[in-house]
């Protein structure tokens, strides 16, 4: 159903653009006319358009337009699609059967009805077909029909169909079903045979019991005829130019009911001469009348005449259907011998020895593309139409349907070579060559070759074949005469030189001479496939496996897939008019233009990628032949793609649909264009012929139709809005284009108006899917086009209303609302109490957090300052400062500094006789206090390494007393060792050793910090503590000098100890020879017991150094 328009601009708006494309389609038209008449018109509507340039004219034009189209006026300029000159077993037949889901291979009646669908009358159900599926109407599934079986169909002055049934009465086809006629509403018989539309609009009703008038409402008499007083069986009816009706019968001939009066025409009566007629056809000046043994008879007001006189007896008597194509005059005949043709003198029969089904025809229709349906009796449904191809197959005489070659000869004649012999084209028959003959040396014909000098040079698996101008043989040329080989490929002539491609070399023939040219030679590989002369006179051979070998100046030259071909099998090549070569392969095209080779394969948009042949029309188009069939693509469209190669190359595939005897091409065929422009296609079904100048397009734009709506739970018809309920999910939508020339390849694109923002292509598939739909209207639309891409222009649509449930309306939304407000208001009031309760406790809990924070910044503190105590117990303090500020590698130079050794005596024998714990304590004992005496003397620990200590003093701060420093700690450290209470009573002993001298010192370690000293002060110092004795001090010389002179100071600290100094000399390594100083601290009770002597007594303990 088509959508509404809802405003007047839109329809203005759509008005506008049908003109546009209706104008279009009727210009297209014209121009298959003659130029004569379709010049003014052209003219006249060009101007008329440019003129009316308004709305509203445009409107007016639309119905003037449509209504020339109507009267048949236009209609002209369509060129006739069943060509009447083409044999009708040249044309593309098709059948269907009850195998191919027809009701029934007995067909009695055809009827193409204005929706554009056909309708068939079986014996076994109504049978309506799109061009793709047939829907069958039956008993079965269609209650109102009381019968399977089905005589005629015909569609009255308004498009509805009647249809006429072997006992059931008669019927009207509606939109969704059917209504029937019978005996209540008196109907003599339920035997409906014949139907026609009378003079005044009604329904001429032909029965076994005669003929009634039916108005729609009820049956009624031919009044004042006098035929109701006769009964016949009535097998047609037909009413001619005159408005006299005209009815065949089964037994008592043909009767013409004028003016109230019966006039028979029978044997009796000697017009005709036989009684049964099963088909009268009215013509403008006659009627035609076909009866079953005495052929047809043309009344006329001058007389009764056989038809056609011509052919009286070379058409079979038993006439079953007649047939006029108007387009053409060319009329169809059916009989129980086939069909004929009847057209300008000519007559052409079709049977089952040619391609029919069955000998038996029944009815004969033809459709709005021009195709013709045949009936027949056991033979199902058959189509004639005409294709783009013109085939010549087996049956028009070849020898084999295996077709290898073709070529066109200096008089025009076409050569045709088979698996089987040579043929050549006479007329409308074929002449043939063969072995048998003593013509051919073998009867596979690889190549044919006309010369300059009017021979026929036949190239076969066994030779050459010469053939004179007579047609007789001249001469053959083998391997006995000079050739490489028997399996000769092709022979051309080029110059003075004849070329033959063979299956090993090239060879050439020059005057008396062969030449074989090989690898050896240059040539990529010895297996010739193809030979091109180029426009300077170089040769370009196609190898099968070497690649592209390339002959100038008698040097051969190979290009490979290495230099950028496609593949190194070169089936043929190709020199446009342009100068590009083009060159076929297994896998892909290759063009060389300008030097440079370019590659096409089907990932640029070729159909396919093994390319056999190349043609090339007038009109600048390329023809391939391929493992797909044939195929076209205009050289536009491959400059185009080198310029912009995002765009794919446009091509059009050619196959049987198209009329081609068969698609399968090889790489052996040789294809050609014949001096008319025509394109010669062999394959292996026949060779097909086709003039692209005289293509056909099918210019009728299919009509769509929707056939129906299904969702999950119904079936809704689809001439009517549809109003679904809610809660639908699935929706599928059937539709069908009624285009029947080529159906397989029509196209479709959907839409759903308020769902789909954009054409949905379907391609060709046949029904569209909807899920879970939301409430709402929407309009389906769809539109199609047909084989040779033409697009109906408005399609068909359908609106759809999806209810919706109580809870997806307007109101219960708006109560919705209203209750959501509240429910907003409530909520918002909820909140503010929430929030005053929420900052309440946000309040405590930031006190506490305040609380928390506090302590933590007490404790932080407090870790700090254990982390600072823990630091500066391992780094000096001023160190530590300076590694806290980020500063690293740090190692300083100290010229002077006093460094101290100490090592506990017997350690390694006292650690085997105490327990870990007990050592432990005795160390921690031991060197807590001496860092405690370095803390009180102010000199630096170190570092403990076992039971060694090491203390340095004058560093990290310089000072001049240092060594003053390190000796007052090393004498309290042995006083604090002689003084200090073990358990068990043990004794401890230590040796020291100090020395004054230069260090470098730094800190060391990323994790582990340590302060350390480096240098030979350092390894003298351990010298004079590993070297030293048991409870004494030794120092170095530098160390005794420091002492002394500390020692002569008036208040020196030395001076409370009582300490008694011997030199010696000890032998350290690396150093040799050193003089130290052993001093050994005399005490009892502490230091502070120990009277000091007075340093110049002879025998004091201590005396300054010399």
């Amino acid at each position: 159903m088509n959508k509404p328009f809802h405003s007047l601009k839109q329809l203005m708006t759509i008005q506008n653009e049908r003109l546009k494309l209706m104008i279009k389609w009727n210009f297209s038209m014209l121009k298959s006319m003659n130029r004569q008449i379709a010049k003014p018109l052209c003219q006249q509507f060009n101007a008329l358009f440019v003129k009316l340039k308004g709305p509203l004219l445009i409107c007016l034009l639309i119905y003037l337009v449509a209504g020339i189209c109507e009267t048949g006026v236009l209609a002209l300029g369509k060129p006739a699609q069943l060509d009447p000159e083409r044999k009708m077993s040249q044309q593309i037949l098709d059948s269907w059967t009850a195998r191919n889901n027809l009701s029934s291979s007995t067909v009695t009646s055809i009827i193409q009805t204005r929706d554009g669908y056909l309708w068939m009358a079986t014996f076994n159900g109504l049978a309506r077909f799109d061009g793709m599926n047939f829907t069958i109407f039956n008993k079965a599934n269609t209650p109102i029909l009381k019968t399977n079986s089905f005589w005629c169909l015909h569609e009255d002055s308004r498009g509805r169909l009647w249809i006429g049934s072997n006992g059931g009465g008669l019927y009207l086809r509606t939109a969704t079903d059917f209504i029937g006629y019978g005996r209540e509403m008196g109907l003599t018989s339920d035997v409906v045979r014949s139907l026609c539309t009378l003079e005044n609009g009604d329904l001429g009703v032909g029965t076994q019991e005669g003929i009634q008038r039916f108005d729609g409402f009820v049956f009624t008499s031919m009044a004042g005829c006098g035929i109701d007083n006769v009964k016949f069986y009535c097998t047609c009816l037909s009413l001619d130019s005159t408005g006299k009706l005209w009815a065949g019968t089964r037994n008592r001939g043909a009767i013409r009911i004028s003016d109230g009066k019966l006039e028979f025409f029978s044997k009796e009566t000697g017009h005709i001469g036989a009684n049964q007629i099963y088909q009268i056809m009215a013509l403008s000046d006659g009627v035609l009348v076909g009866t079953y043994g005495d052929g047809i008879h043309y009344f006329t007001r001058e007389g009764i005449f056989p038809f056609p006189e011509k052919h009286r007896n070379e058409i079979d008597p038993l006439v079953t259907a007649i047939f006029k194509d108007n387009s053409s005059g060319a009329f169809y005949i059916g009989t129980e011998k086939g069909l004929f043709r009847y057209f300008e003198g000519n007559l052409d029969n079709l049977s089952t020895e040619n391609g029919l089904t069955d000998n038996t025809i029944q009815a004969i229709c033809m459709d709005h593309e021009s195709s013709m349906w045949i009936g027949t009796w056991r033979g199902g449904l058959c189509r004639i139409r005409t294709g783009k191809f013109l085939n010549y197959t087996m049956k028009e005489g070849l020898p084999a349907n295996i077709v290898h070659c073709t070529a066109e000869d200096s008089l025009g004649r076409i050569w045709i070579g088979t698996q089987e012999g040579l043929a050549l084209l006479q007329g409308d028959s074929f002449r043939v060559f063969n072995k048998e003959m003593g013509i051919l040396p073998n009867n596979m014909v690889r190549h044919i070759q006309p010369m300059r000098d009017g021979t026929i040079w036949i190239s076969t698996y066994g030779g050459i074949a010469v053939i004179d101008g007579n047609l007789n043989l001249e001469r053959t040329v083998t391997k006995s005469s000079g050739l490489s080989t028997d399996l000769i490929r092709f022979v051309r002539e080029y110059s003075d030189n004849i070329w033959i491609g063979t299956r090993e070399g090239l060879n050439r023939i020059h005057g008396q001479s062969i030449e074989i040219f090989g690898p050896q030679q240059g040539l990529g590989n010895s297996v010739i496939l193809s030979l091109l002369e180029d426009t300077d006179g170089s040769l370009w051979i196609g190898t099968d496996g070497g690649g592209l070998s390339h002959l100038k100046n008698g040097v051969f030259n190979t290009y490979t897939t290495k230099d950028g071909l496609a593949s190194n099998i070169v089936f043929r090549t190709l020199l446009d008019t342009n100068g590009d070569l083009w060159i076929s392969s297994n896998n892909g095209l290759t063009l060389r233009r300008n030097g440079k080779f370019h590659i096409f394969t089907m990932r640029e948009g070729m159909p396919s990628d093994v390319i056999f042949q190349i043609l090339e029309s007038s009109d600048s188009t390329l023809w391939f032949t391929s493992s797909v069939g044939v195929f076209s693509i205009k050289t536009q469209s491959f400059n185009q793609h080198l310029e912009n190669p995002q765009i794919s190359l446009s091509s059009t595939l050619y196959g049987t649909a198209d009329g081609m005897c068969g698609p399968e091409c090889t790489g052996v065929s040789a294809a050609m264009k014949d001096s008319r422009g025509r394109l010669w296609f062999p394959t292996l079904k026949g060779i097909s012929v086709l003039d692209p100048s005289r293509i056909t397009l099918n210019s009728t734009p299919p009509k769509v139709e929707i056939e129906e709506i299904r969702t999950e739970e119904k079936l809704f018809n689809a001439h009517e809005p549809i109003v679904l309920e809610p809660g639908m999910k699935d929706m599928e939508i059937q539709y069908t284009a009624l285009s029947f020339a080529v159906p397989e390849k029509v196209r479709f694109n959907y839409r759903l108006l308020g769902y789909d923002e954009q054409w949905v292509n379907a391609g060709q598939r046949r029904s569209a899917y909807y899920t879970n739909l939301p409430p709402g209207k929407y309009v389906f639309q769809v539109k199609a086009c047909n084989n040779d891409g033409f697009w109906s222009p408005e399609g068909t649509s359908v609106s759809l209303t999806l209810n919706p449930f109580f809870y997806q309306t307007g109101w219960f939304r708006l109560c919705l609302c209203i209750a959501f407000g509240i429910l907003l208001y409530a909520l918002f009031k909820l909140r503010l109490k929430q929030l005053d309760m929420r900052n309440r406790k946000l309040e405590e809990l930031v006190r506490i957090r305040t609380d928390e924070i506090t302590l933590q910044a007490a404790e932080i503190s407090r870790q700090n300052s254990e982390n600072e105590r823990l630091l500066l117990n391992i780094l000096p303090k001023s160190v530590a400062t300076r590694l806290k500020s980020g500063e690293k590698g740090i190692a300083d130079f100290f010229p002077d500094v006093t460094i101290l050794f100490c090592d506990i005596v017997g350690f390694t024998s006292l650690s085997s006789k105490t327990r870990a714990a007990g050592l432990v304590e005795i160390l921690n004992m031991v060197f807590s206090q001496f860092d405690n005496i370095c803390l009180e003397c102010g000199i630096e620990k170190i570092k403990t390494i076992g039971d060694g200590y090491m203390a340095a003093g004058g560093l990290p701060e310089p000072g001049p007393d240092h060594c003053l420093k390190v000796v007052l700690a090393a004498l309290r450290m042995l006083d604090t060792i002689q003084n200090m209470k073990l358990p068990m009573n043990q004794k401890l002993q230590i040796r020291i050793g100090i020395h004054t001298g230069p260090v470098v010192a730094g800190v060391i370690g990323s994790h582990k910090f340590i302060y350390d000293l480096w240098g030979d002060t350092v390894n003298i110092a351990s010298r004079m503590e590993s070297h030293g004795i048991p409870g004494t001090l030794q120092v170095s010389q530098t160390v005794a000098e420091k002492i002394n002179n500390f020692y002569s100071q008036k208040n020196s600290e030395l001076k409370k100890f009582e300490l008694k100094i011997e030199s010696r000399t000890i032998h350290i390594k690396g150093k040799g020879e050193m003089d130290t100083f052993l001093i050994t601290p005399l005490f009892q009770n502490g230091p502070s017991s120990i009277p000091l002597q007075d340093s110049d007594e002879k025998n004091a303990w201590f005396r300054p150094l010399e």
